[in-house]
């Protein structure tokens, strides 16, 4: 049973990181392409850290009225906000390390 729990939390999470992917990947591209003097290993920080200020912009954002709307439906399963946020971070830091490995084979 608990199974089905985490898969239903994992897909929640994913309807909720959804709205955030094509900009994620444009602001990994981007980084990455301006970055790419700087040594490999520091790109990956300076893009990880860009991309937490970014979401925790998104969180700060969440509190006006009308997106804290949005939120009543993951409310409904149990996730607060903060949890559907880190759950959505880790999502993009998954998506952000395949990325840039990806991009580091060419």
């Amino acid at each position: 049973m608990k199974t089905i729990i985490g898969i239903k939390a994992f897909y929640l999470s994913y309807l909720f990181y959804k709205q955030f992917i094509f900009i994620s990947l444009i602001i990994t591209l981007l980084l990455y392409f301006l970055l790419s003097e700087v040594q490999n290993d520091s790109i990956f920080h300076i893009i990880i850290g860009i991309k937490l200020l970014l979401f925790v912009l998104a969180y700060l954002f969440y509190t006006e009225p009308k997106l804290k709307q949005k939120l009543t439906f993951y409310r409904n399963f149990g996730f607060s906000k903060f949890n559907l946020f880190l759950n959505s971070v880790l999502l993009d830091i998954l998506a952000t390390v395949l990325i840039l490995l990806i991009l580091a084979m060419f």
